[in-house]
């Protein structure tokens, strides 16, 4: 039951971190003065630039999914070091198109505009937040609790319909939510 709790609030805290990218890239294309500057700083970069942010956009959607399915310690160790990389570029993106470093080359954006210093918080937050409970969720877990065993058949069965209830419930969400 743990390990359901915990990998449906990874889950979601993906999903957040996917719906901030999307909405800053939405954004970007509907603010005239970012899109001028998208388009003209856009123009310099290549193929690989391109693949990379795709990767980038797309990595937490999968991980939402990677949470729920995988079992065992390969699940939090994937969330903790994509949880790692994700708050790292998501700092290094945020300090790139907003505010100037000496040390990062600058980006589109002179200044950080109000939707991108939330949204760009928002999923650097949650990428953080994934990564706190990756780490901490290692720490008190036991191998039955990783494989989702538990030791009485009466507890088993009750656990997995929790479990069944839970997935049933993030199911209908995920489903109202892609229709919005």
């Amino acid at each position: 039951m743990e390990a359901l709790k915990w990998k449906i609030k990874i889950a979601v805290l993906w999903l957040i971190a996917a719906e901030a990218y999307s909405a800053h890239m939405i954004m970007v294309t509907i603010d005239p003065v970012s899109e001028k500057k998208m388009l003209e700083w856009g123009a310099g970069i290549p193929a690989e630039g391109w693949l990379f942010a795709a990767i980038y956009w797309l990595i937490p959607f999968w991980m939402a999914f990677v949470t729920i399915a995988v079992k065992g310690p390969s699940n939090r160790w994937a969330n903790f070091v994509l949880g790692i990389i994700g708050t790292l570029l998501g700092i290094y993106h945020f300090f790139m198109c907003g505010v100037p470093l000496s040390f990062i080359p600058p980006g589109p954006v002179a200044g950080p505009t109000v939707h991108h210093i939330l949204l760009l918080i928002t999923a650097v937050v949650a990428t953080a937040l994934i990564t706190w409970y990756a780490w901490k969720f290692g720490l008190w877990t036991t191998p039955s609790l990783a494989e989702g065993s538990v030791c009485t058949n009466t507890a088993k069965k009750s656990s997995r319909k929790t479990q069944t209830a839970l997935l049933s419930g993030l199911a209908a969400f995920l489903t109202n939510y892609s229709a919005v």
